[in-house]
């Protein structure tokens, strides 16, 4: 059966884990009250984040990256499974027979934006070699890169190069332009998934000039070759208009993976043949609270699209046989769900002081033991039933459900009392997280269980952050011991998620655990050079196994989107990579 369900809905009337707030702002070209009407507003449960894509780490911020910037690959709007296709590049790669050279031509005629940072202001033709300045800026430490996992010991000289002094007019010795449109890129080992990374909005290619002219402010005010530029951005909402030096693109809806058993109810082929971006100018709107987001969706005049709260389901939803809106809400709504490709989880922090790593063998185990006990007392069934109205579905291991590679279950689920020691003894155990009523509410739930365990209430205290990046800055300055965590795999390929508890991935990476240990991370690098088979899967258990052994993690949950947007709204919204590339492809309905 297609995991995909669709119903319609009534006008008029996920939420994630995490959020992060907006580094900074643009200043428009003209005040908001001179600004003409949106097109489109959609809605995100939190603010994008520094709009330069080599720090573009979060889903949120990804979303506009993806419509100011281009990558060498997407993904198709409507294919499921998720079906990479060409973007900037002109074709799919030429590989040669072992595994190691990739050949790619950059398509013609895709220019920057214009910019008073070109000369005479307009934008430029995107070439080569801003492919390879761009891959190369993650290897830079001033850029802080997030993005310097994806390709770290797979491009050969690359490392050579970041050690020499980051000299951008020095060549790497992996990273070659052949000419204006073609180059070529030369791994140290095969790398199955690079054509995957090089679809992530973190490998978006940027114009070098634009980047050194305006240097930190490049983030707040950037310039992609997107079927949008960004015309202001504050802590409230992103307004985007049409590119005008984007080329006509028409959409293809059966190049991009049309179903008439799926799509037709949505209207989806009404898109065919129309040029991208289609809706001229449109809002995205940044909404952190739940209830703010669903007041606003109801007035009918604000905003258009939104991620159905937990807490409205049981109001919203018809669950007696297939999944439905209730009869009020049919006749002026679309409904679209789809289950997460992600998952949230707990994770320890294997650095921090109280339960962390320890190079005395007694008190490492002492810790590791205090970890596991802290681990049975976590019920993933119980927190889907009071937080996700039972729309998650539960698993073990990091494969989440429908992804390859499935493994068992390796966490505990026991709930019985664990046997603590003396309570004088016992750490304070910090819990992190990006504070708003949602994340307290969880945080309270996580300390009834512990209580309900034995464990000291008055030793289990609430860190709360103001923003994502403050509350990572917090676990890598070791103030938060436990906290919950959502994922969204940067492709569809469960090797995605083990690289989130691989050493060198450590924060600033995706390492958040900040844990390492020799023979996960060998495991790891063998297993990220492999495609799916036996060899590989025997690597993924291996690491199972060193997980479950030093208690690292509790997955976890792969939550259930539900989408909802107005009637005369034509699209096909998605929780996994295609994220923003949704926008250029929204549509209107005409009036009746």
């Amino acid at each position: 059966m297609n995991p995909l369900y669709l119903a319609r809905v009534p006008a008029g009337i996920p939420a994630l884990l995490l959020a992060v707030t907006l580094s900074g702002c643009t200043e428009p070209s003209g005040t908001a009250e001179t600004f003409e009407p949106p097109a489109y507003r959609h809605s995100l449960p939190s603010a994008a984040g520094d709009l330069d894509p080599a720090r573009s780490g979060d889903r949120y911020t990804g979303f506009l990256v993806q419509n100011l910037f281009q990558t060498l690959y997407v993904y198709k709007y409507l294919a499921r499974p998720y079906q990479l296709k060409p973007g900037l590049a002109d074709g799919f790669p030429q590989v040669s027979d072992d595994g190691l050279r990739y050949r790619i031509r950059i398509r013609p005629g895709q220019r920057f934006s214009d910019d008073p940072s070109f000369p005479s202001g307009t934008g430029r033709e995107v070439t080569a070699a801003d492919v390879v300045y761009s891959l190369k800026r993650h290897f830079d430490p001033e850029v802080r890169s997030q993005g310097t996992w994806l390709w770290r010991d797979q491009i050969v000289g690359m490392q050579q190069w970041a050690e020499a002094g980051v000299d951008y007019d020095q060549p790497v010795e992996g990273l070659r332009v052949i000419s204006a449109s073609e180059i070529e890129i030369f791994l140290l080992e095969p790398y199955p998934t690079l054509i995957h990374t090089l679809a992530n909005p973190l490998s978006a290619v940027v114009p070098r000039e634009v980047v050194e002219d305006r240097g930190p402010e490049f983030g707040r005010r950037p310039v992609g070759s997107g079927p949008y530029r960004l015309e202001h951005l504050d802590a409230t909402h992103a307004r985007l208009t049409r590119n005008q030096n984007f080329p006509e693109t028409r959409i293809d809806i059966f190049r991009e993976g049309y179903q008439a058993d799926i799509h037709h109810s949505l209207g989806l082929e009404a898109l065919h043949q129309k040029g991208m971006p289609i809706l001229s100018p449109v809002h995205v709107e940044f909404v952190m609270e739940e209830s703010s987001r669903w007041l606003s969706y109801n007035k009918g005049d604000e905003i258009e699209f939104i991620r159905l709260p937990a807490s409205q389901i049981p109001s919203v939803l018809d669950r007696e046989g297939p999944l439905r809106l209730k009869q009020e809400f049919e006749s002026e709504h679309h409904m679209l769900t789809a289950p997460e490709l992600g998952f949230v989880r707990i994770d320890f922090n294997m650095a921090h002081p109280a339960i962390g790593l320890h190079p005395d063998p007694e008190e490492s185990e002492r810790r590791r033991q205090l970890r596991c006990a802290m681990a049975a007392t976590i019920d993933w069934d119980d927190r889907n039933r009071v937080f996700y109205e039972r729309m998650g579905r539960t698993f073990g291991g990091l494969a989440p459900p429908g992804t390859r590679d499935e493994v068992p279950a390796f966490h505990v689920s026991s709930r019985s009392s664990a046997d603590w020691g003396q309570a004088e003894s016992l750490p304070v155990i910090p819990y992190g997280a990006v504070g708003s009523l949602r994340s307290t509410q969880e945080f309270e739930y996580f300390r009834a269980s512990m209580t309900a365990a034995g464990y000291p209430r008055d030793r289990i205290t609430y860190q709360a952050y103001p923003s994502f990046g403050d509350f990572a800055r917090g676990i890598a300055n070791n103030e938060v011991a436990v906290f919950a965590i959502g994922w969204s795999m940067d492709f569809p390929d469960p090797i995605n998620n083990y690289q989130l508890f691989y050493g060198p991935n450590r924060l600033p990476g995706a390492n958040y655990s900040q844990f390492q240990d020799d023979a996960y991370d060998q495991a790891y690098e063998r297993a990220s050079r492999l495609r799916p088979g036996k060899e590989r899967r025997a690597l993924l258990d291996t690491m199972e196994d060193v997980l479950r052994s030093e208690c690292v993690s509790v997955p976890g949950l792969a939550r259930q989107a539900v989408f909802m947007f107005h009637r005369d709204i034509i699209a096909f919204p998605d929780s996994g990579p295609i994220n923003g590339r949704m926008l250029g492809m929204v549509d209107r309905r005409a009036s009746d």
